[in-house]
């Protein structure tokens, strides 16, 4: 068998066909390419005038043999001017297209000062992803330009956004050229290259362990496979969809790593990983389908519960918000009410940056703009910060100093409230609908800090077991008192029989009554819990003992089987009242003790908190616009969400209301405390909104007109006056006419 094959002849007879490893061959035009970079440099200044169509011009040249190493990493010299004294820079092809891409804000806004800060080094290109991108943009070009006020803000933008375009173009051309599928072979060849990728597919998790650690160690796990597939010396289709995270980490451990564990339908986590992978058989168990199955069950419960919802408290924040605008006449309204806000990380550090900020008992004048490069010494401490929430400008918009950095940045958006409410709702309702796509868990860590439990207990997964280290063990009793054991249920404590208060019949053993026959309706069923026991090592019937309280750190409810109370004794102690005993020693070790449930920390529980913050009267238990300033903060930074602290003090401005004025601020430009203002909720902030547009947006009609009288002083403009006619006679007329 032959076949002609870029002008030459191949013969397969006889020979394994193994399309894998088809080479196509460097083409023509990619040599010439390659021949060129070779023997010329590139000068950025020759392009100043069709830079735009030089990026498209360098995409598509990548077309003529991108598959290859030699043709995407062939050494590009380039120098920005024809200068004698600029040294001649050397990158790959591939990473000199991107930089080309980055530059074009400094080539078109200020080229005379373009310079080697703004290269790229190929070690650092696989670095660029959406949030390097944001930060490369945020350094080279918003601050020092924005900042300044040298650079007019808009035409910035618009060069800012020609950039990113050109980046999408880029990855729209080569997905076409990459193709879009992939191929388990692709894991298969990978797989035999690196030897540590195959060994990690194949990896089980420690069953008991904590979830928590579970989960720590399929992160590690996920992220060695992750660099092993960047890392990877040979071109794969992988290596792009991996560097610009168009594959998600998590989705693609399961696939080539273990799938770990998966959330209920309770909002708890389900403590017995999967284990398993796509490529090593993932669902091959009864209990990994049952286990998966609970999870799309939850992914479709999540759908149901927040597709509608979600969107509409957004929508009602966005109405309310909209008025909140940048002040063009005020840069300092010099307001006396700065919030304290404590920097509990390096992420709320990040989340603050840009915003003026003063120690306590600090004056006006010794205000200083954050820099989360600089300020790391913050972490840790409590400092007061201007906010829109205390902003105190004459006209009613917030002023530069209290909106911070971005004042300039953004001082041409129409609405920074709306921008708020998108930024702060939007991204976090996107990704609780995503979930229905993949559940993952995210579990609270299980902790007893007292000494003595590490010392006869160890949790193994969620259970409390015998530590069978401990030579001691029969010197130590289990101390349960009555009054702390409740019945999961109703919360009643139990008889001592070992069952729920008030029944008759107290049923010493599982058999039915009539058949004497184990039941197995409730034999595995954990009736009773408590939050805390004691241990003692010299236990007496009748004397005072020495007890050792032993609890969760966050008091989590310890559950127990009713056959282990069965099998304590029950007595009626004289210095501990009515009590539950058993000596350590007559504990099998391979029985639980206790059972936690580890609560999963997931997405709607965030989305739920923020909404739960500005939309009821509770404000999730703040009690002042300070508390929630601090709590908004730790909400954003939970749900992931890339917002910042100041959107969200936007959304709770709009909340805060003169204690006796209900359709006006308090007054900030004085010393305010909590007597002087009320917390509102979207939904009532916007009936007693001052404008009768902005209220009427909303559901609560009827009793606008019908039961609050100020509907009809409400007189201040808004941005839905234009969606409504001038006046009323004018539209029966029209109404009128065309009838």
């Amino acid at each position: 068998m032959k076949i002609d094959f870029v002008n030459e002849e191949y013969d397969l007879e006889g020979v394994e066909f193994d399309i894998s490893k088809v080479e196509f061959g460097i083409t023509k035009e990619a040599h010439g390419i390659i021949d060129y970079f070779g023997n010329n440099v590139m000068y950025i200044c020759d392009h100043i005038d069709d830079y735009e169509d030089w990026i498209m011009e360098l995409i598509y040249k990548m077309l003529h043999g991108f598959e290859h190493l030699e043709f995407r990493n062939c050494p590009v010299n380039f120098r920005f001017t024809h200068n004698r004294g600029e040294k001649t820079k050397v990158t790959t092809f591939r990473v000199f297209v991107l930089n080309v891409i980055l530059w074009l804000p400094q080539v078109k806004v200020d080229f005379d000062n373009i310079g080697d800060n703004l290269i790229i080094p190929v070690e650092d290109s696989p670095k660029v992803v959406p949030d390097y991108i944001a930060d490369y943009m945020t350094n080279h070009y918003t601050i020092p330009y924005v900042d300044t006020g040298r650079i007019d803000v808009r035409f910035l933008s618009e060069c800012m956004a020609d950039s990113i375009w050109h980046l999408q173009m880029w990855c729209h051309i080569m997905e076409n050229f990459l193709g879009l599928t992939i191929s388990t072979e692709v894991f298969m060849q990978i797989a035999k290259r690196v030897p540590e990728f195959n060994e990690l597919m194949h990896v089980r998790l420690d069953e008991t362990k904590q979830p928590s650690e579970i989960e720590e160690d399929a992160r590690r796990i996920s992220k060695q496979q992750w660099n092993n597939i960047l890392n990877d010396p040979e071109f794969n289709v992988l290596k792009p969809l991996v560097a610009t995270k168009a594959l998600k980490e998590r989705q693609l451990a399961e696939f080539d790593s273990v799938i770990p564990l998966k959330p209920d339908v309770e909002g708890n986590t389900i403590p017995y990983p999967i284990n398993r992978n796509w490529l090593t058989g993932e669902l091959n168990t009864i209990m990994a389908t049952f286990i998966n199955d609970i999870s799309g069950r939850k992914s479709a419960i999540l759908n149901n519960e927040f597709m509608g919802k979600a969107g509409h408290i957004l929508i009602l924040t966005a109405i309310l918000c909209m008025d909140v605008k940048l002040s063009t006449k005020i840069k300092d309204c010099h307001s006396p009410n700065p919030v304290p806000i404590k920097i509990k990380s390096k992420k709320h550090l990040d989340k603050l940056n840009g915003r003026y900020y003063r120690f306590s008992g600090q004056t006006d004048s010794d205000y200083k703009m954050l820099d989360n490069r600089t300020d790391e010494g913050l972490i840790g401490e409590t400092v007061w910060f201007r906010s829109p929430i205390t902003c105190c400008s004459e006209d009613g918009r917030v002023c530069a100093k209290c909106y911070g950095r971005l004042a300039k940045l953004n001082s041409q958006l129409h609405s920074v409230g709306a921008f708020a409410a998108f930024a702060v709702l939007m991204e976090v309702m996107q990704k609780l609908l995503s979930a229905k796509h993949h559940q993952e868990t995210k579990s609270m860590i299980i902790k007893f800090l007292m000494k003595i439990f590490h010392e006869l207990f160890t949790l193994s997964g969620t259970d409390v077991v015998i530590n069978i280290d401990n030579d001691e063990l029969e010197e130590y009793t289990l101390i349960l008192k009555r009054e702390d054991v409740k019945f999961a249920d109703t919360e009643d404590t139990i008889s001592v029989s070992g069952n729920k208060r008030g029944k008759k019949k107290a049923v010493e053993n599982d058999e039915d009554e009539e058949t004497g026959e184990s039941s197995d309706t409730d034999s595995f069923r954990l009736d009773y819990y408590t939050t805390k026991f004691y241990v003692t090592k010299e236990f007496s019937p009748k004397k005072k003992m020495e007890v050792e309280e032993l609890y969760e750190e966050k008091q989590k409810e310890l559950y127990l089987h009713k056959d282990f109370i069965n099998r304590m004794k029950f007595i009626n102690h004289p210095h501990m009242g009515e009590i539950f005993y058993i000596g350590l020693d007559e504990i099998d070790p391979s029985e639980f003790i206790f059972m936690l449930e580890t609560e999963n920390f997931e997405l709607s529980k965030p989305l739920n908190s923020i909404k739960k913050l500005i939309d009821t009267k509770n404000h999730e238990g703040c009690d002042s616009y300070e508390e929630m300033a601090q709590l908004m903060l730790d909400l954003i930074i939970q749900a992931g969400n890339s917002a910042s602290s100041l959107q969200g003090e936007i959304i709770i401005r709009q909340l805060i209301r003169d204690d006796k004025l209900v359709m006006k601020r308090p007054d900030f430009s004085h010393y305010i405390d909590r007597r002087d203002y009320q917390i509102m909720s979207v939904n009532t902030a916007l009936k007693k909104h001052p404008s009768i547009t902005t209220s009427l947006s909303t559901p609560y009609l009827k009793y606008q007109f019908l039961s609050q009288l100020e509907t009809f002083e409400k007189c201040t403009p808004s941005d839905l006056d234009k969606l409504f006619k001038e006046t009323l006679v004018e539209l029966g007329c029209e109404v009128i006419k065309d009838y």
